[in-house]
This record gives C-alpha cells, sequence and structure tokens, in this order.
C-alpha cells in the first residue's frame, strides 16, 4: 500500500516559501504555516514553537524549512527564531520521522574569493550566518536533515530587483553597493532543485548542498543585464556602503556545487537568460 506524503512549508507566505508552496500545492498535498494569520494556511510562529500541531507530520513526510529573520535588529528575538525555535521545530519533526529540507545561506562560508564547495571550510560572517551555521552543526549528522546553502536568489519579487524595477519605473537614479559579489541564482532553479531534492532523497546523501547560479555578479554586473534584457531606461550609480556593512555580509562569495545540475537535470540557468525568461513572465502568475 503506498502512503501519500504530506509537504510542509514552514514560512510559506515569505519571499521564497510562497513559490515552492504554490509549486507543490498544484500536485500534492501540501501544508504552509505564516505569522500573517491568512486564510489557507496554519497561523504558526517559531517564537512558540510548542503551539504547532505535530501529530499532523508523518514519517517521510518532506518539510521545506524556510522561515528565518533574515536581517536582525532585534538580536534576542533573532536568536528565538532563528535558533531556539527553529531547533525545537526540526527536533519535533525529525521525532515523526519527517525529513527536513532546512534553508541556510552562503555566508557561512564567510569572505570567499576563491571557489567554495560543500567541502569548504566554513567561516560564518554577521549574526545571521552564525546562526544558520548553528542549526546545521545541531542536525548534519542526521539523515532527516539536510542544509541548502543559497546565494542571491533572483526574481523580480527579490529586494534589489525589486528596487531597481522601481527605479526605472520613476526614473530615478538607482545607487548600487560596490564590491558586493555572490553567485546569483534564479528562484525558479531554487524550487525546482529543493523539490527534486525532496524526491530523490535517497539519491542525494550529502548533507549540504550549495544553491548558486553558474556566474559570479556584481550589484553592478546585475544592473547592466537588466538595463540590457528588460530595463533599457535604467539609470544606476556605484556607490560605497558603511564599514558597518561588510561586518554583516561578506563583500565576495564564489560559490559552486557538483550537485545542482544533477538535481536539475540541466544546467542552471545564467542569469541572462534568468532576467529574459523572468521578465516574459505575468508576475501575478510566476
Amino acid at each position: 500500500m503506498r502512503i501519500e506524503k504530506n509537504n510542509f512549508v514552514i514560512g510559506a507566505t515569505g519571499y521564497i516559501g510562497t513559490s515552492i508552496f504554490k509549486k507543490l500545492k498544484k500536485t500534492s498535498v501540501t501544508i504552509g504555516t505564516s505569522t500573517k494569520n491568512l486564510d489557507g494556511f496554519i497561523n504558526f510562529n517559531l517564537s512558540n514553537p510548542s503551539s504547532f500541531n505535530y501529530d499532523l507530520i508523518k514519517p517521510l513526510d518532506n518539510i521545506f524549512f524556510v522561515s528565518a529573520i533574515s536581517s536582525p535588529d532585534n538580536m534576542e528575538q533573532a536568536k528565538e527564531i532563528n535558533v531556539v525555535g527553529t531547533e525545537y521545530f526540526i527536533n519535533e519533526a525529525i521525532k515523526k520521522g519527517a525529513k527536513i529540507i532546512f534553508f541556510s545561506s552562503d555566508t557561512v562560508y564567510g569572505e570567499s574569493s576563491s571557489v567554495c564547495n560543500e567541502n569548504s571550510i566554513c567561516n560564518p560572517t554577521g549574526e545571521y550566518a552564525l546562526m544558520k551555521k548553528e542549526i546545521e552543526t545541531a542536525f548534519i549528522k542526521n539523515n532527516l536533515f539536510k542544509s541548502i546553502r543559497l546565494s542571491y536568489v533572483f526574481s523580480k519579487r527579490d529586494k534589489l530587483t525589486s528596487y531597481l524595477i522601481e527605479c526605472h519605473e520613476k526614473n530615478e537614479l538607482a545607487k548600487l553597493f560596490h564590491p558586493f559579489i555572490r553567485s546569483f541564482i534564479y528562484l525558479d532553479d531554487v524550487v525546482e532543485a529543493v523539490i527534486s531534492l525532496s524526491q530523490k532523497w535517497d539519491n542525494f546523501p550529502y548533507s549540504v548542498i550549495n544553491l548558486g547560479g553558474p556566474q559570479m555578479v556584481s550589484r553592478i554586473d546585475f544592473a547592466e543585464i537588466l538595463k540590457t534584457c528588460a530595463l533599457p531606461r535604467l539609470k544606476f550609480e556605484q556607490t560605497l556602503p558603511s564599514k558597518d556593512f561588510f561586518l554583516k555580509r561578506p563583500k565576495i562569495i564564489n560559490m559552486e556545487s557538483p550537485y545542482l545540475n544533477q538535481l536539475l537535470s540541466r544546467p542552471a540557468n545564467l542569469i541572462n537568460d534568468a532576467v529574459r525568461i523572468e521578465f516574459s513572465k505575468d508576475l501575478d502568475n510566476d
């Protein structure tokens, strides 16, 4: 008898979680959580992790753990969510036999102009990176846990692209920090890769998988690509951030993975191609 597996998206109304939830919902039983008290989602806040009904979770259910405070100002609150609440939830889900795909960050590698792969030594930069690494360390040896280390995830809805679209529409000069260089990856590739991982779990016996695109891209490079491919009136200039900016985030992280293309069963999109695809879509139907 075939047992139907459920999917859970913890943080299903956030930037990445929204796309994962929509994709999964089309073909499978998918339960999403949100802190926004919205219809169709379980109202759940990691500041009170014991409030979740863990009896909903069955063995081998897939849990896409996307929820986090990604730009922490209040460190006490961020640690409560990103470490204490997250660790509690993952522990309880693993007790139920669920598989956890935890969304981490390339910032766990720290500043790196040389290529980082999954075996590279970590040197977390900033509180957010330290919190992500703490969760990885707690569960990395458990075969029901895999960590996805994301580079900058591009779509029309990401913060940088949204800002550049707004500047283009208002005919305003965009100001871009430089140097700030990442392995930009297309949101559609992230969604496809993590769903593939949930389906091919036993074929990928790796506890960490990097999700970064095939190109190193600065914000200036990215703006040039947008101007060429989608926003012809975009105007921008380079500016230097404050010294504190790079205390929390490395200037350069050069990240790659031998596993991403295997998960996608194709090469990951070059950023130029991703921009063309994204800007040809109706934002309401992406």
